[in-house]
């Protein structure tokens, strides 16, 4: 009986055990991206509402099954990973694991995927120990790579630091200057407080920005996203311009493409893709880093303009198209192939390095006695002891720094102006600059030099000499507007055509005159001939020539009265006549004799009076 007693009493203790682990977390045995089922009762009036929300809804945080949440709870080191594990979508892990860590542990796996990572340092990961505020800087802040990925950041001070080693105060510092996490109004940080539930979805949201694990959230990224992290593969991005940073994930084993992009910050990348890539596809980015990945991180870029990237992790790089980098550091073991029209000016090779392709470096400093080039690429330059081997030549530094020898190259830029001004070409050596060069065409505006015939790819200035090449001119048609002053005539409305078209005359008129045509000048010199051919803005005059008319007496027996031939709008007096044996009633404009005419009579037409 005791026995059984005692049988009963350790599963109930096992079971309850199991049964607070599972309220803890949702149930973390289950998939990483598993979701509840339930509204949490507990956050309604809670500051981190929006925030718990949105990551439930994805599956980054799970709640209790009595519908909680507990915003305020605080969480184990366990917890911690465990939501770390689901947040960067980590799916993998290695053949070991803490050594406090037993295979029944609720928490064995996300442990062993916190362990690979190597996020939680040490022999053991103290599983139910409360998570710490410099627990979750440093599990962050080593994913994220922080410290290379905010260098410019300048350090915020907290007073309860003064006594920590450097390197924790530096990860702590810049992880709060980054944004990630505040400290208290008194100046301090308080490392070792506890990590509440809710501080932490805060941190997330901060950390992460817009999470994308599927298509549907990539497809309705929203407009105020600062930063995304991508988890999962197979996700296609377009047509987005992000202001802060996008993360590639550990968990995003496969492909992932960007197309069409502008990216503010960096992108980081930190999964390996087997035998798929990343595509960076038309992309524009200050900086592209290749970090914290176990595996050999493959990337494809095409037709893209990068400020700066960085190898950390084993990669393999395609430069494809017409892609353009300003610096690329190696400081892993780095395979590059760069096609024909891509062009990188400076490579600095620290590490391992193999490059092939015919596409331009300008610039490569070796560091290093395994680099093999193989076609020589623009200038080189090896630092102490580096040897590389370049176009099947081995070759080292002797007396002083190695130069290559043929690294200087005249090439010449011709100019195709397409009906403009000549231009002279220019011949300068490999690797200079030039300027824009003017030229002119009337009737044209002037919008900039093109390196195809087809003018699609616009020519940015100072352009690099690499090779022999030939701009092109691209050209806009100017419109003009003519306008008519019709000087009293009817209004005609003006005329805007391309340079070179042609329009007819415009018609007009006015009452008592006759139209004599268009004119250039107000002073009506110089008459235009149509069709009149659109050169410039201008302004047409009408010429008139007022009409004459003769006004006709009829006496009806009186004595005779003389026609009257006078200019539109002048008067005319009465005329006298006589007739025997009658009074001269005076003058009427109809034979019935209605409408008596009354002087000065105004000349408008022809007219009898009668």
């Amino acid at each position: 009986m005791k026995k059984f007693l005692s049988v009963t009493l350790v599963l109930s203790l096992i079971l309850s055990v199991q049964i607070m682990a599972s309220f803890a977390l949702g149930n973390n045995q289950s998939s990483a991206m598993e979701t509840t089922q339930y509204d949490f009762n507990d956050i309604e009036n809670h500051w981190a509402k929006d925030a718990i929300e949105r990551y439930k809804g994805k599956g980054i945080i799970h709640g209790y099954t009595d519908n909680t949440f507990r915003p305020d709870q605080q969480m184990t080191r366990a917890e911690l990973a465990a939501i770390i594990n689901r947040s960067f979508g980590f799916k993998y892990s290695g053949d070991n694991n803490f050594e406090d860590v037993e295979d029944e542990d609720w928490f064995f796996a996300d442990a062993a995927k916190a362990k690979f990572q190597d996020y939680m340092k040490g022999s053991e990961i103290r599983p139910n120990e409360i998570a710490s505020r410099e627990d979750v800087v440093t599990a962050f802040s080593f994913i994220l790579d922080l410290e290379e990925n905010n260098q410019d950041l300048s350090e915020k001070s907290f007073s309860d630091l003064e006594n920590f080693e450097s390197d924790r105060k530096t990860i702590i510092e810049q992880f709060s200057e980054a944004g990630y996490i505040q400290g208290y109004p008194d100046g301090t940080f308080r490392p070792l407080n506890p990590v509440k539930r809710a501080e932490f979805m805060k941190i997330i949201e901060r950390v992460f920005g817009y999470i994308v694990i599927d298509q549907e959230d990539a497809d309705n990224i929203p407009q105020d996203a600062i930063n995304i992290t991508i988890i999962n593969p197979g996700i296609v991005i377009d047509n987005q311009n992000i202001e802060g940073n996008v993360y590639i994930s550990a968990g995003a084993n496969g492909q992932v493409v960007l197309s069409n992009m502008e990216v503010k910050g960096s992108i980081i990348v930190s999964s390996s893709q087997g035998d798929e890539s990343i595509v960076l596809d038309s992309i524009k980015a200050e900086r592209l880093v290749l970090t914290k990945s176990k595996e050999t991180i493959k990337v494809r870029i095409l037709n893209s303009g990068i400020s700066e990237i960085e190898t950390k992790s084993n990669s393999e790089i395609t430069f494809e198209g017409k892609t353009e980098v300003n610096k690329v550091d190696l400081n892993a073991t780095t395979n590059m192939e760069i096609e024909e029209d891509a062009v990188l000016s400076e490579v600095n090779a620290n590490m391992k390095t193999f490059i092939s392709g015919l596409g331009q470096i300008l610039h490569t400093y070796v560091r290093t006695d395994e680099i093999i080039m193989e076609n020589k690429l623009g200038y080189i330059r090896l630092y102490g002891n580096a040897i590389a081997k370049i176009d099947n030549e081995i070759v080292s530094r002797s007396n002083d720094d190695y130069e290559s020898s043929n690294k200087v190259a005249e090439h010449k830029i011709e100019f195709e102006t397409d009906g403009g001004t000549a231009v002279a070409g220019i011949s300068q050596n490999y690797g200079t600059t030039i300027d824009s060069q003017a030229t002119s065409k009337t009737g044209y505006t002037f919008e900039g030099w093109y390196s195809d015939s087809t003018l699609t790819n616009k020519v940015v200035f100072p352009y690099m000499i690499l090779c022999d090449a030939t701009l092109y001119a691209k050209w806009t048609i100017n419109e003009y507007t003519v306008s008519f002053e019709a000087n009293g005539g009817t209004a005609v409305a003006g005329i805007s055509q391309n340079y070179g078209t042609t329009i007819v005359s415009q018609a007009t008129s006015k009452t008592g005159y006759t139209f004599e045509g268009w004119y250039s000048e107000a002073g009506l010199t110089n008459k235009v001939a149509f069709p009149y051919t659109v050169s410039s803005d201008a302004t047409l005059y009408a010429k008139w020539t007022v009409n004459q008319y003769t006004i006709d007496f009829e006496t009806d027996g009186g004595t005779a009265v003389a026609g009257i031939s006078q200019n539109y709008g002048t008067t005319i007096d009465s005329q006298a006549t006589s007739k025997t044996g009658y009074t001269f009633e005076g003058w009427y404009s109809e034979a019935g004799l209605t409408n008596k005419v009354n002087f000065p009579y105004t000349v408008s037409g022809d007219a009898t009076l009668y």
